[in-house]
């Protein structure tokens, strides 16, 4: 059980086990030297871009959470620059997301 009761309140404690359901990843805020390497081959074993990240989240969260936006963002240590997605909200309901359904968002 999470230490604080109001973070089952708030409903977060399902919320980020349905996000680490979704990306079969545990959330870190921060990892330690030594579970780095550990850390970085479990990650390795599902590996993902940012886009298709975002897009699952929606599918999974916009039934649950009617017009949330999602931001998935990688911080890159290889690179100048981090790897960014964003779904927002129009674009989860018309892919039909909010309603549980599995289409795609278009790209116009």
């Amino acid at each position: 059980m999470h230490p604080d009761p109001a973070a089952h309140a708030l409903g977060l404690v399902a919320l980020i086990d349905a996000v680490e359901r979704t990306l079969h990843t545990p959330v870190q805020t921060m990892v330690k030297r030594r579970d780095e390497q550990a850390f970085a081959r479990r990650n390795g074993d599902q590996p993902m871009y940012v886009e298709d990240a975002g897009r699952l989240l929606a599918r999974t969260l916009s039934p649950r959470y009617p017009g949330v936006a999602i931001k998935v963002r990688h911080l890159e240590s290889l690179h100048a620059h981090d790897a960014v997605a964003t779904v927002d909200p129009d674009a989860a309901a018309a892919a039909g997301w909010s309603r549980g359904g599995t289409g795609e968002i278009s790209r116009g």
